[in-house]
């Protein structure tokens, strides 16, 4: 499903339940209304098993895309262009630390990231992709990644 839009947060997601959904795109405009509690509300009554998530535009904060990912652990693709959740805060929490059971979507095999901002640590990004990133064939609680592109923006 891919939901495009501009203006206020639609009624669109409110009467939704949708749990075979497997590929969520959702991208928006300028001045978009972006309301977090609608969009929650409609991912919990569905209690999706999102396989791929595109978020372009959507201004959506680090916290409340942590509370999102929190329920998806069969997410395999996150792409998220343009928005200001790209944080040190989400790098650190999407890290694999190996003594934690409740890793961050666990299947993630595909990070797309673009336009993060420049006060990000870079430090956290190269954790992030080096935790996820390995070269052995010991067993791990989360999946190796296959493919990341991150994107940072130049300060102009």
């Amino acid at each position: 499903m891919t939901f495009v839009g501009a203006g206020e947060t639609p009624p669109f997601f409110e009467p939704l339940i949708l749990p075979a959904l497997k590929d969520l795109a959702v991208t928006t405009f300028d001045d978009f209304g972006w309301d977090h509690t609608i969009f929650m509300g409609f991912t919990l009554r569905s209690s999706l098993d999102l396989e791929r998530l595109s978020i372009r535009g959507v201004h959506i904060y680090g916290d409340q895309l942590l509370e999102f990912l929190l329920h998806m652990r069969s997410l395999v693709e996150l792409e998220i262009m343009v928005s200001e959740c790209l944080t040190d805060q989400l790098f650190d929490a999407l890290c694999y630390r190996e003594m934690d059971n409740q890793n961050l979507v666990p299947k993630l095999k595909t990070l797309l990231l673009s336009d993060i901002q420049v006060d990000v640590d870079d430090n956290r990004i190269a954790s992030m992709i080096e935790s996820r990133w390995w070269t052995d064939d010991a067993p791990r609680m989360v999946s190796r990644l296959e493919w990341a592109v991150v994107h940072v923006r130049n300060g102009t």
